[in-house]
């Protein structure tokens, strides 16, 4: 694990707990000069939920995606992202993002998917 290389969970408004803790996605960002780069994975079934993320990243650098982290960390409302371990630093960004979706399938998405 580099300091240069960190992952977020990415979340939205959930009406029914009255907070953005609904897992919309992970984003892996690696800041380091040598190695710049992001990736983002998406909870399947989440498509239209996740507008208001899809919108804050497309089309942005890893620059600033780097750079507007702090604000999105601080702001309260529909969107919110939560830092989680950086993960394994032997693997490329995409499957260490991917590495933190299979965690969040197994274990916070089953909160959030209605009884049948």
């Amino acid at each position: 694990m580099t300091a240069s290389r960190r992952r977020f969970l990415l979340t939205v408004w959930d009406t029914t707990l009255g907070a953005a803790v609904h897992p919309v996605a992970v984003l892996a960002v690696d800041t380091d000069p040598a190695r710049p780069g992001h990736a983002v994975v998406w909870v399947p079934g989440t498509w239209d939920d996740a507008d208001g993320w899809r919108e804050r990243l497309a089309g942005a650098t890893t620059a600033a995606i780097a750079a507007a982290l702090p604000e999105w960390l601080a702001q309260d409302g529909g969107l919110a992202l939560a830092e989680i371990d950086a993960g394994p630093a032997e693997v490329d960004l995409r499957t260490a993002a991917e590495f933190a979706l299979d965690e969040v399938l197994a274990v916070l998405l089953p909160l959030f998917t209605p009884e049948r």
